[in-house]
């Protein structure tokens, strides 16, 4: 799951943060060699600096160390452990990054995969319920065409997210409580 970004912001990044945060002074994380920029740019934005990361191949390298810390998963199932305070983890993410100077205050989004190579999942008709979307007055985003900064502030701003099911409402972890989230899933 490290290279899917769903996956690593809710299930792998909250275990970094939980070390940074709790953790002994000076750890050493190790990460796979592979690991997305997106990611390690998330790893920056906690104080996690390269210096302090390892990266290596797990097809063909073997690590030995004296003392492993490894973080729990908090998500058994589809469920976050209510000691995981999202909030925070967002908050300190965002503040870690270049703040984007906005215009518009409020917005509604539309999240759209329809730029995306891989579509494991498939919304019927999705150029018209895009276009629905857009006479309603939602702005259209492909959030991967976006750098990390400029998501955050979108989500940030959004009154209404509205989506197709998939990582990019994983994102709505920057939106205030009061964002109304709206998914859609065409049937199987």
């Amino acid at each position: 799951g490290d290279h899917i970004y769903g996956h690593w912001l809710i299930d792998i990044l909250p275990r970094a943060w939980m070390l940074k945060t709790f953790g002994p002074p000076n750890l050493t994380f190790v990460v796979p060699s592979k690991l997305p920029e997106f990611a390690r740019i998330m790893l920056g934005t906690l104080g996690i600096h390269q210096d302090q990361i390892i990266s290596y191949d797990e097809q063909t390298e073997s690590l030995s160390a004296k003392q492993i810390i490894l973080a729990t998963n908090f998500r058994p199932g589809n469920f976050i452990h209510p000691a995981l305070e999202f909030s925070k983890l967002a908050r300190e993410i965002a503040s870690g990054l270049p703040e984007q100077k906005d215009t518009e205050q409020e917005i509604k989004l539309f999240l759209t995969r329809s730029s995306l190579s891989n579509q494991s999942r498939s919304l019927l008709e999705r150029h018209k319920v895009e276009e629905v979307f857009r006479a309603k007055g939602y702005k259209i985003l492909a959030p991967e065409t976006l750098s990390l900064s400029q998501q955050i502030s979108y989500y940030s701003r959004a009154s209404i997210i509205a989506a197709e099911n998939g990582s990019a409402l994983h994102n709505s972890i920057f939106a205030s409580k009061n964002t109304i989230i709206f998914i859609l899933q065409s049937r199987s």
